[in-house]
């Protein structure tokens, strides 16, 4: 009862201190402005980690007390605010913040909350300030659309209170709830056409908050190798989007502290979601490794362990391809003439990953085998004839799908003579599998079984992965077809312009603006307009017939003519 009481009290508070910052912020006009690096379009109230404070404080104080660690987390909490706050009203100069988060993070080193993983401390200490300063701006960059941080920190404090009440950590469990509540209360003006931004105030608490619940977690669990990675799959989604959008902006050359529209939620509006569905299937994702954290720790086994995350994680980076094959920055793209992503956007590469990806199912099918021969726990000889075959089959059965021609086509181009090449190919790898097992072990002592049931699980996992894929990718992209998806094309960046469009034509989904001058668009430049139109599937032109050259004119007729584009002049 004391949870659901915390956690109704942290909401209430939340909730409504969010409303009065709203009315305050607005009546003393402490809002975000609209920015070209921002994502929002309207000057919006940016204090809403106020709220999310206070719900925290008021519950975290009354249940700290008299708790080492809860007391620690608490003044840490306490310090991360106010640099948050500052920032949010002065503007702290980036080095200046980064400074303070070290600061803060050795702070909790010092009162001994810290991971301990390695019997070197400095390493322990090296990796606990890297955590907390690394979650704490995970969740900070990821704040970047409406509704999106609060709901995928919303999930890893559920899911951390879920893991502490299978570990019997109680009173951890309670705290986990409490950062729920709070962000829970706030949620409640965050979605789509925010009343109110978390702000770094509530971004960068967040993270320490989650980032000290995990090193919680860990040093009061038994250390294994799986207590010690359920925490970072609980934050798979920020880890991968700081990830993502560092590499893509260092291959640019841009700083990784600026603002953008570049980050993965990004992407897939311009996919063609809305901004309520991006938030929708990155909280889905982020549930979904929280799905595989639970599975593998109930499971408990560790080789079982590697191949899921890896698989897991192995996903995640197909969806870096995909969305990368979208490039949504043409203009920077073209200006320092590099590729917008080096995973992205290049045959050789996907086939280097479909590749990769049959290693791990090739191995994960013949382990599956053995543990469906056997027993789950495989005793020390199956586990030796295990891995000492393990080399012998990945070559042998590599060497067969690469010589009957499996890697000619990447995944999402397979068809029926695709599937039908994979059976014979596995199939042939299976008979010649045998060969191999003879060359490394005694082939008698093989069991016979465990060939038979691995050719069948590797049938399934590599005709389903394909499948599943082209499937994924045509679900995708029929949806973005069906959406009637268009530009604006007009030297006027008026969002009131653009409001009107929307209104008066609710049957299409309209993406930007495209004009001739390099500052007023705020998707691209008419000179790289049929590139944009491909990459976006776009069917339809919106033109400003009053504000653009007979020029453009000119090449937006000429792409019609050509591309069975359909253009709409307005005024």
């Amino acid at each position: 009862m004391e949870s659901i009481s915390l956690f109704i009290l942290s909401l209430t508070i939340s909730t409504l201190i969010t409303a009065f910052i709203i009315k305050v912020s607005q009546k003393h006009n402490i809002l975000e402005t609209v920015r070209d690096d921002r994502w929002h379009k309207t000057p919006t109230p940016k204090l809403g980690g106020v709220a999310i404070f206070a719900g925290i404080f008021f519950c975290l104080y009354y249940y700290s007390f008299g708790n080492y660690e809860l007391s620690a987390l608490f003044m840490a909490i306490i310090m991360i605010f106010c640099l948050g706050v500052y920032d949010d009203i002065h503007g702290v100069n980036p080095q200046v913040k980064f400074i303070s988060q070290v600061a803060i993070a050795l702070f909790l080193v010092a009162v001994d909350v810290k991971l301990r993983y390695f019997n070197l401390d400095i390493l322990n200490i090296l990796l606990s300030v890297f955590w907390v300063i690394g979650i704490s701006n995970a969740f900070n960059l990821l704040d970047n659309i409406d509704g999106l941080s609060g709901t995928i920190a919303l999930v890893s404090s559920f899911s951390l209170s879920v893991f502490f009440l299978f570990t019997g950590q109680d009173g951890l469990m309670i705290v986990s709830l409490i950062l729920a509540g709070s962000i829970s209360g706030f949620l409640f003006f965050n979605f789509k056409n925010a009343k109110i931004f978390m702000g770094d105030s509530g971004s960068l608490m967040i993270g320490l908050f989650i980032s000290v619940l995990g090193i919680f977690y860990t040093n009061h669990s038994e250390a294994t190798v799986i207590n010690l990675l359920i925490p970072v799959l609980l934050v798979a989604i920020p880890i991968f989007d700081t990830t993502f959008v560092t590499v893509a902006r260092s291959i640019r050359g841009i700083s990784i502290m600026q603002g953008g529209r570049d980050h993965i939620s990004h992407r897939l509006i311009y996919l063609g979601f809305s901004d309520t569905k991006a938030v929708v299937v990155l909280g889905v994702l982020s549930i979904f490794f929280t799905a595989v954290a639970i599975v593998t720790y109930f499971i408990g086994n560790n080789i079982f362990l590697f191949f899921v995350i890896l698989g897991a994680f192995l996903l995640l980076y197909q969806f870096a391809i995909f969305l990368c094959d979208r490039e949504v920055e043409v203009k920077e793209y073209a200006e320092n003439k590099v590729k917008p992503l080096i995973v992205g956007g290049n045959v050789k590469r996907k086939k280097i990953i479909e590749i990769f990806t049959d290693i791990i199912l090739i191995s994960f099918s013949l382990y599956l085998a053995n543990v469906i021969r056997f027993s789950w726990t495989l005793d020390p000889h199956i586990q030796f004839e295990f891995l000492n075959s393990l080399t012998w089959i990945i070559v042998i059965k590599l060497t067969v799908f690469y010589s009957m021609g499996i890697y000619t086509k990447v995944w999402e181009y397979v068809d029926k003579e695709g599937i039908i090449l994979l059976i014979k190919s596995i199939s042939l790898s299976a008979l010649l599998m045998i060969g191999g097992i003879t060359m490394t072990i005694n082939f008698v002592n093989y069991s016979r079984s465990v060939i038979i049931i691995d050719w069948f699980l590797l049938l399934i996992f590599m005709i389903g992965s394909r499948v599943l894929l082209r499937t994924i990718r045509k679900f995708i992209i029929d949806i973005m077809l069906r959406q009637n998806r268009t530009f604006i094309v007009s030297n006027r960046f008026d969002e009131k312009t653009f409001s009107q469009l929307e209104k008066k034509n609710k049957n299409y989904r309209f993406l930007g603006i495209i004009s001739e001058d390099d500052n007023y668009h705020n998707i691209g430049v008419v000179e790289n307009i049929e590139h944009l139109l491909k990459s976006h599937y776009v069917e339809s032109l919106f033109v400003d017939s009053m504000g653009i050259t007979a020029k453009t004119k000119e090449i937006i007729n000429h792409l019609a003519n050509n591309n069975r584009l359909k253009v709409v002049y307005f005024e």
